[in-house]
C-alpha cells in the first residue's frame, strides 16, 4: 500500500483527537494517485498539546469512568453485556494509571 507509512505516523497520533480517512474515486482512468483522492479530516482537542491539558483530560476521563463502575458495581443482577462494560471500563483505568 502506497500510503502506509502516512497511515502508520497517523496510527500513532490518535491520543491526539479524532480523524478519519476518506477514499475519493474519480471518475477518470489512469493511475489510482493520479485519478482518486485520498482526504484526512481531523479534529483536534487542543487540550492534548499542552502536559496540563492533557492532566486536565486525563482526569476528566478518570472520573467519568470511576462514576461508571461504581453505579454498574452496584447492580445486583449484571448480564454479559454489562460485565464486559466493566471489564472494558477497569482495563481503560488501568491503562492510565500505567501512563
Amino acid at each position: 500500500m502506497f500510503f502506509q507509512p502516512f497511515l502508520n505516523s497517523l496510527l500513532q497520533c490518535r491520543c491526539l483527537g479524532y480523524f478519519q480517512l476518506a477514499w475519493l474515486s474519480g471518475e477518470q482512468k489512469g493511475e489510482l494517485w493520479k485519478v482518486n483522492q485520498l482526504n484526512f479530516y481531523c479534529a483536534l482537542d487542543t487540550r492534548m498539546l499542552t502536559n496540563e491539558g492533557t492532566q486536565q483530560v486525563i482526569e476528566e476521563k478518570v472520573t467519568k469512568i470511576t462514576k461508571i463502575l461504581v453505579k454498574q458495581k452496584q447492580k445486583d443482577d449484571l448480564n454479559a453485556q454489562q460485565q464486559a462494560s466493566i471489564t472494558r471500563q477497569q482495563s481503560t483505568l488501568d491503562r492510565i494509571d500505567v501512563q
